[in-house]
């Protein structure tokens, strides 16, 4: 990351099998579908924003870590398919620092099967604690005094993408302290010009908190076009509807080289 300087991934993998692999190091953590994706194989300019919420990115109660942690992490393909696999990691819950901040490691699993070709449906875990601190004032002097606790930060997911026309929705559910969050988002996109140009549309829904009416709704739509495979320039507009806010629009365009 050229702007913060900030090194975001460093790991070593040992591949024995295809069914057993180890690694070790700074990643991403084995939770949602979406975390686990490159952003130059995604479908818009950015990652969900429901996502980036529970998944470790900004807005998300731990800061915007990139979805990553230093951990361990153990995997493989399940009957020798990229489809039907599990991971399972064990992190520090610290983020991108190289130090663990509380009493406990958080844990997180993946796994995915292909009922039918062409249709990969997962699920999802992340059970944690984070580091927070809190303030308690004395009512007769004023005087203010600063407490830490481990706060649980617990997430769940149901995933399922359709390959062949890229079809894809997450359902995630989580639990940060005493507060419930629930996530949805579904996504479509298709070529109308094979391997040139692609159209996208997203929706997505995000409760911060169950117990209150404040829903926050995101609608999505672009496109990209291809002049190679790994080259593109993408264009999205997205619309932000709050339940107790102003709207917002914004627009964003992205070119990518690869190769």
């Amino acid at each position: 990351e050229l702007f913060t300087s900030q090194l975001l991934e460093l790991y070593a993998c040992y591949k024995p099998y295809s069914f057993f692999q180890v690694k070790i190091g700074r990643m991403k953590t084995c939770f949602t579908l979406e975390n686990q994706m490159s952003s130059s194989v995604y479908e818009t300019v950015n990652f969900s924003r429901v996502i980036e919420r529970l998944a470790g990115f900004s807005g998300d109660v731990c800061g915007n870590q990139g979805g990553r942690d230093m951990g361990l992490q153990v995997g493989g393909e399940l009957f020798k398919t990229s489809v039907d696999e599990y991971r399972v990691g064990v992190y520090n819950g610290s983020g991108l620092s190289m130090k663990d901040h509380n009493d406990a490691k958080d844990f997180a699993a993946w796994f995915t099967v292909q009922p039918v070709k062409g249709l990969k449906m997962g699920a999802s875990a992340y059970i944690g604690k984070l580091n927070d601190d809190y303030t308690v004032v004395n009512d007769e002097t004023g005087e203010e005094t600063i407490y830490n606790t481990n706060m649980k930060r617990n997430r769940m997911a149901l995933s399922t993408c359709y390959q062949t026309h890229r079809l894809t929705w997450e359902y995630l559910w989580g639990k940060d302290g005493s507060i419930n969050r629930r996530v949805f988002y579904a996504l479509g996109y298709w070529f109308a010009i094979p391997s040139r140009l692609a159209v996208v549309a997203k929706l997505e829904r995000y409760e911060a908190d169950t117990a209150v009416s404040d829903s926050e709704m995101i609608y999505t739509v672009g496109g990209a076009y291809y002049i190679t495979p790994k080259t593109r320039i993408m264009l999205n507009y997205a619309h932000f509807s709050y339940e107790k806010s102003v709207s917002v629009n914004e627009l964003w365009a992205m070119s990518q080289i690869g190769f």
